[in-house]
C-alpha cells in the first residue's frame, strides 16, 4: 500500500511580532498579499501565503522596512 504524502509545512514558522508587523506594514503602505506576490514572482497571493519561503520573505520585508523608515 502506497505511502501518503504528508502536505508540506513551512520550514520556518512567522513569529506572532511579524505577523503584527507585516500587518502594519501592509495597512501603512496600502498594499496586499497580491502586490508582494506580484513583485516577488509568485503566482498569485495564495502561492506567496501557502509558500515555505513566506517567513523569510515576510523577516526580510519588515527589516527593510524598519531600516528605511529609521525604525530599529
Amino acid at each position: 500500500m502506497p505511502k501518503k504524502k504528508n502536505p508540506k509545512q513551512p520550514t520556518t514558522v512567522r513569529s506572532e511580532k511579524i505577523k503584527e508587523q507585516m500587518k502594519a506594514l501592509k495597512e501603512q503602505l496600502n498594499i496586499q498579499d497580491k502586490d508582494i506576490a506580484e513583485n516577488f514572482g509568485f503566482a498569485n497571493a495564495q502561492s506567496y501565503r501557502s509558500s515555505r519561503a513566506r517567513a523569510k520573505f515576510d523577516n526580510g520585508l519588515v527589516w527593510f522596512y524598519n531600516l528605511i523608515k529609521g525604525n530599529d
